[in-house]
This record gives C-alpha cells, structure tokens and sequence, in this order.
C-alpha cells in the first residue's frame, strides 16, 4: 500500500502581513515595548525633524547606561521606563547624508524579522498598502510621537509614545 500526499500553501498564508512594532528614539537609543531584541535587528528611523527622511538602523545592544541613553537618566527615568518599555542602542546615520541629525523620532521593528521588507512596507503599520503619516509635537513636559493611518490628528491614531524630558516645555500639541 502506498500512501502519499500533499500540502498546499494558500496565497493568504504565504502573504500574512508582518507585525510591526512602533517605538520612538532620542539619540542613538531606542525606546520600545519589545523584548530582547537581537543585535543586529533592523530598525527603520523617521526623523522627527522631516518625517519625509527615513534611515534604515539597527540594534547594537540593550542598554541601561544613562550616560549613553538620556531617557534613562535619574530625572527622566521614571517617566520613560514604563509600560515594559526597553532600551537599546542603535546605528545612526553617517553626519553629512542627510539634511538633519536624526536626534529623535519614530522607530518601527518588524517582528522575527522572518523577511526583509522596503522602508515603505515596514512603515505601513496597518498593512494597507499605503505608507501611514507620521507627527510629532511638543507637549506640556515632553514630545508625543504618533502614526496615523492618514490625515495625522484627523484618522485613527495606530500607535502613540511620549518621551517624558522631566521639565515644562510649551504645548504645540493640536487638540485631538
């Protein structure tokens, strides 16, 4: 007796959309409610400065240092390390290739990382087949970085972070 058979993959398996997870960065640390990231996992950079310029980083190594990490610092630690927020370092880009620094933004990772995706598929958080938008403002003692799924302030708001800095600053925050 001879038995055999087969398995097909559907196109809806072969294509399930990739988790994607939003965190935010100040410097070369990265901000982000994800585990034990390893070294060398990509990370995608939007520069708070122009959201339009994007870098493709990636994980150096978890950090607790503050001097390496100012979000961990004594007076600002209590508001950032929240919420299984983690911290790790990351690659920034070489000074000179683009028009800003990169001091802070919006970070995305892609989970397992199990497939290399375009800066515009890692940066579609909703899976809709359009890149999502990108804001960040001044709120009363820090800086609200969010992703929206259009228009920022006027669609569904798909993730939220708030870097806490520890003093009064003034609000350019619109109202929601």
């Amino acid at each position: 007796m001879i038995v055999s058979g087969c398995t097909s993959i559907t196109d809806d398996a072969q294509y399930k959309p990739i988790t994607k997870h939003a965190g935010w960065f100040y410097g070369a640390c990265l901000v982000i409610n994800m585990p034990n990231l390893p070294k060398g996992t990509p990370v995608t950079l939007v520069d708070a400065e122009g959201t339009e310029n994007r870098f493709r980083s990636e994980i150096i190594a978890p950090t607790k240092n503050p001097d390496k990490c100012l979000p961990l610092h004594e007076e600002t630690s209590g508001g950032n390390n929240i919420g299984g927020n983690r911290f790790y370092l990351i690659s920034k880009p070489e000074k000179g290739k683009f028009d800003t620094t990169f001091t802070y933004g919006i970070a995305v990772v892609l989970e397992k990382n199990n497939r290399a995706l375009s800066i515009s598929e890692t940066l579609d958080l909703n899976n809709d087949g359009k890149i999502d938008l990108f804001s960040v403002c001044a709120a009363s003692e820090g800086i609200n970085f969010d992703i929206w799924s259009s228009t920022p302030y006027k669609s569904i708001n798909l993730w939220n972070g708030y870097y806490y800095l520890g003093y009064g600053i003034e609000s350019d925050c619109p109202e929601r």
